[in-house]
């Protein structure tokens, strides 16, 4: 048994506003010196260096630990590796199995209403057909840039 009690927590904070929340939470800190935080930032369009700037407050926090963070872009978007269908506002997406953007697709047709499957750059040489669909529309042999649509 233990004389702790875990609490998480998730803001959606403004962009802007990030560190002005985390000075609160080291606030709370300083005054209750027997407590640990682990803070998670999950911003894909940041870089980890742009992260830990992002995190910098005075004064700072006692310890900085960096993770990666292991999701694949589909789970952070909030669906299954190789995912292949539309979004909750009616955009078509489609991810590779390995749950990379999936630039490169066989079998699609949209007119049919037909997904097909669809791979990243790394894993397009699995498309079992001759001709791969490219995100964008044209078709061609597979190669080219990994494009979103």
């Amino acid at each position: 048994m233990t004389d702790r009690t875990i609490v998480v927590i998730m803001a959606h904070v403004p962009k802007g506003t990030e560190q002005r929340l985390l000075q609160y939470i080291r606030n709370y800190d300083i005054a209750h010196g027997d407590c640990h935080f682990a803070i998670t930032v999950d911003r894909p369009d940041l870089s980890a260096d742009q992260a830990i700037e992002m995190l910098k407050i005075k004064p700072g926090f006692d310890k900085v630990e960096i993770k990666p963070n292991e999701q694949t872009e589909a789970e952070r978007a909030g669906f299954k590796n190789g995912f292949v269908g539309h979004d909750a506002e009616g955009h078509f997406v489609h991810y590779c199995h390995c749950g990379k953007w999936g630039g490169f697709g066989t079998g699609y047709d949209g007119k049919k209403n037909i997904d097909g499957k669809w791979f990243c750059l790394e894993h397009r040489g699995e498309a079992t057909h001759g001709a791969v669909q490219r995100a964008g529309g044209e078709e061609g042999a597979a190669g080219g840039p990994d494009q979103r649509a």
